[in-house]
C-alpha cells in the first residue's frame, strides 16, 4: 500500500500502520456481515503498537461489528479498557481456564 507512491511502512509507524490494518480488517469485515455472512475474526496481540486511546477506540469499532471475535494478548492488562460482554479466558502451561476479570 502507498501513500503519495511512498510506501507507507515508510511513512507510517507501527501503531499506525496496525491501526490502518485493523481499519482495513473490519471494513471487510462489515462487508461479509451486509451479505449476511457470519465472519470469524482472530486478532494476536492487539494491544501491541496502540496506547490506550486507540486501543479503547479500535475495541469499540470490533465490539461493533457483527462478528465472533477471538482476541489474543500476551498482558491482559491493556485489555482492561473492554468494557463489554465477554468470555475471557487464560492459557497456562497448556491448560485453558475461564477468568473472572481483570
Amino acid at each position: 500500500m502507498t501513500l503519495t507512491k511512498t510506501p507507507v511502512a515508510e511513512i507510517l509507524s507501527r501503531g499506525q500502520q496496525k491501526l490502518l490494518v485493523v481499519a482495513l480488517l473490519l471494513a471487510e469485515v462489515k462487508l461479509w456481515a451486509d451479505q449476511g455472512l457470519q465472519p470469524l475474526l482472530l486478532i494476536d496481540d492487539l494491544a501491541a503498537e496502540l496506547d490506550i486511546h486507540h486501543l479503547a477506540y479500535v475495541m469499540q469499532s470490533i465490539a461493533n461489528i457483527e462478528a465472533q471475535v477471538f482476541l489474543t494478548a500476551i498482558d491482559s492488562k491493556p485489555l482492561a479498557v473492554i468494557n463489554q460482554d465477554a468470555d475471557w479466558y487464560a492459557l497456562s502451561s497448556g491448560c485453558l481456564e475461564p477468568m473472572r476479570h481483570f
